[in-house]
């Protein structure tokens, strides 16, 4: 199985935003807060409309460690699917049982999350709900990926 070996750190700097949630790289952004690279404390252009639908969908994948051929799948999945496409993107997701695994060893306390049911001494889940849109946390604009596909 094929896997994003990019460190998380030097993600998190390019996107400019701590995507996967850890204290640690606050610290890190606060102390860098530019671009990894020889050129990143250059000056940013401002992108174009398609580059910032671009990096919207970038950083989903990156969140959820999916590839393209993934990504494309569950977004096909989630525009056959009645409702917002964005919101049924987020959804399907979010269900995928490696995020319910990612979860359960990211945490050392309780999980408070409405959809999901943890036993961490089982490694064990069960799936109760569908989450809401704001129940899930996703710093990401998912109408940008809508438009994106769609052209």
């Amino acid at each position: 199985m094929a896997k994003i070996r990019t460190p998380r750190g030097k993600l998190v700097r390019k996107f400019g935003e701590n995507i996967f949630g850890n204290a640690k790289y606050d610290r890190l952004l606060n102390r860098k807060p530019y671009r990894p690279g020889q050129h990143g404390q250059a000056r940013r252009r401002r992108p174009s409309n398609y580059g910032v639908q671009l990096h919207e969908k970038q950083k989903i994948k990156i969140m959820y460690g999916l590839l393209e051929k993934q990504f494309r799948a569950s977004f096909a999945k989630a525009e056959k699917m009645k409702g917002e496409t964005g919101t049924n993107l987020l959804q399907l997701l979010e269900r995928r049982l490696d995020v319910l695994l990612d979860s359960i060893r990211q945490i050392k306390g309780d999980l408070d999350l409405p959809w999901l049911e943890l036993d961490k001494a089982k490694l064990t889940g069960t799936f109760i709900d569908v989450p809401t849109r704001e129940d899930m946390g996703v710093i990401a604009n998912e109408q940008l990926i809508v438009e994106l596909y769609s052209k």
